[in-house]
């Protein structure tokens, strides 16, 4: 059997900061994966863009480092969830819910009918979750090579 042993207590700053420079780059390259892939959910189907976005690169904060992206324009949460006004997504529960149900109001019970929920809204891209993911393949893939 062998069996071998290495010290690094000399020399651990240099593998702090190796480690150090390999996560920044790894962040570098899940920020610009996002980015792609938000520019490229962000087209709708008429060939529209709806936002632009630009690369936050890593900083330092007090955990670690941080890097990401930011949309040009408010309206993404807009676009990334669906419009709630005429909403096209579908029910939480469909299941659950009744077509109609008897409301008992006093001496005036009534029945009650829900109305179509389906309209002419904006559809849901996804796009920061479509972004989330591809930076989060990319940054596993960086630390792991």
């Amino acid at each position: 059997m062998i069996r071998a042993t290495v010290d690094v207590r000399d020399d651990f700053h240099k593998v702090t900061d190796a480690m150090r420079h390999k996560s920044i780059q790894a962040l570098e390259q899940a920020a610009q994966a996002g980015h792609v892939a938000a520019q490229e959910a962000a087209r709708t189907e008429a060939g529209k863009t709806v936002s632009s976005f630009f690369v936050v690169h890593p900083t330092g904060t007090h955990e670690g480092f941080v890097a990401g992206l930011k949309a040009k324009n408010r309206l993404i949460n807009i676009y990334e969830k669906g419009s709630l006004g005429k909403r096209q997504a579908a029910l939480k529960n469909p299941g659950r819910r009744k077509p109609l149900w008897e409301v008992k109001r006093g001496t005036n019970p009534y029945v009650a009918h829900r109305g179509d929920t389906t309209g002419e809204g904006i559809a849901p891209l996804h796009i920061l979750t479509r972004a989330r993911a591809a930076g989060r393949r990319a940054l596993l893939a960086a630390l792991r090579r």
